[in-house]
């Protein structure tokens, strides 16, 4: 059991470290990123204090996210593995507003 909540804290530390790190790279909410968060998906916009929503399902949370893109509440969609690193990333296309197009990393 003590293993178990050292995980835990291990994981919300984490996930503050995300936080923290996306607030301070760009902070104008326009960036939604689908983080890792204690088993489940978070979807985060830059420059907020605390999650949008969480799933359990990535699928799911990536589904919210990219509705932030079709109503013009976000620019960007970044989409992180369960490991923090970067795994897809999607944006508006400047000349096309109403497409996404996926950013190579």
């Amino acid at each position: 059991m003590k293993r178990e909540s050292s995980c835990m804290e291990s994981k919300d530390k984490k996930f503050e470290k995300i936080k923290e790190l996306i607030r301070l790279v760009h902070s104008n909410g326009k960036w939604v990123h689908v983080i890792s968060h204690q088993n489940r998906w978070a979807v985060l916009r830059e420059g907020a204090s605390r999650a949008d929503r969480i799933f359990t399902s990535k699928v799911d949370a990536i589904i919210r996210a990219r509705s932030f893109l079709e109503n013009g509440r976000a620019t960007d969609v970044i989409i992180h593995q369960k490991d923090g690193t970067i795994e897809s990333w999607e944006k508006l296309e400047d000349e096309e507003p109403h497409r996404v197009k996926r950013v190579p990393i």
